[in-house]
């Protein structure tokens, strides 16, 4: 009787467990924006941005209501925008350029400072944001 007991506890749980996990992804899916309307760094107001160096972490606080996540390279912060994982990516110019010339599914907004982008200092360089196409 403990054991069928203790089975039917563990079943419980792990169904609670796969329920929960089902709620966060409806979630997640449920709050992505529009990022194909995007022209300037607030229309970027409630985004999720991928970025992987302090600059970047700098330039994603200026947007508003903004959720940022570090990855460890370019590569996977593409592949987090492909799989609607974040909204899009901070990456320089030239290299957002390279990544929408190797995969027509992305495109990215170029950014001019102080006009309708980031802020940054003369020291700084272009940066834009990188998302798919269609988002």
């Amino acid at each position: 009787m403990k054991k069928l007991f203790c089975l039917l506890l563990c079943l419980l749980v792990l169904c609670g467990c796969s329920n929960s996990a089902n709620t966060d992804t409806d979630t997640d899916t449920a709050t992505a924006i529009d990022m194909s309307a995007v022209s300037s760094v607030a229309d970027l107001k409630g985004a999720k941005i991928a970025v992987q160096t302090d600059l970047h972490e700098e330039l994603a606080q200026q947007i508003e209501d903004v959720e940022y996540q570090y990855y460890d390279n370019l590569d996977m912060s593409v592949t987090s925008v492909k799989t609607g994982i974040m909204d899009g990516a901070i990456m320089d110019q030239p290299i957002a350029y390279v990544y929408t010339m190797k995969d027509d599914s992305l495109a990215y907004t170029d950014f001019t400072n102080n006009v309708n982008g980031f802020t940054v200092s003369e020291a700084d360089y272009a940066n834009a944001v990188a998302f798919k196409k269609g988002n």
